[in-house]
């Protein structure tokens, strides 16, 4: 698929310029979905939630099991298949889902 003008694919290097734009709405008192794509096996956008914005990160997986992802390793070994995207959920570390989020991640 195409890129747009201005773009930059996540493989070249860096986490893509349309990730920057995320950063307010991913620090608000959310849930936040987002795809890491199988094919990133830097997990670029996951290690950016955890670093840049320190988020906290799960994976909810097809087996209906909920992983705590820290540290970005254990977002690579959820994502098996480098044809597919992964889902992942963030909220803010200190937000008021912390405590259900700390729950799930933990049980």
């Amino acid at each position: 698929m195409p890129r747009r003008a201005g773009s930059t694919a996540i493989g070249s290097g860096g986490v893509a310029p349309q990730c920057r734009p995320y950063e307010h709405r991913a620090t608000r008192d959310a849930l936040s979905v987002y795809e890491d794509h199988g094919g990133d096996p830097a997990c670029r956008v996951t290690q950016f939630a955890l670093d840049e914005l320190n988020l906290t990160v799960l994976h909810p997986s097809e087996d209906g099991t909920i992983e705590h992802i820290t540290p970005v390793g254990s977002a690579r070994s959820a994502k098996t298949n480098p044809n597919r995207g992964y889902d992942f959920v963030t909220s803010p570390r200190d937000g008021a889902f912390a405590p259900l989020i700390t729950a799930v991640g933990d049980g």
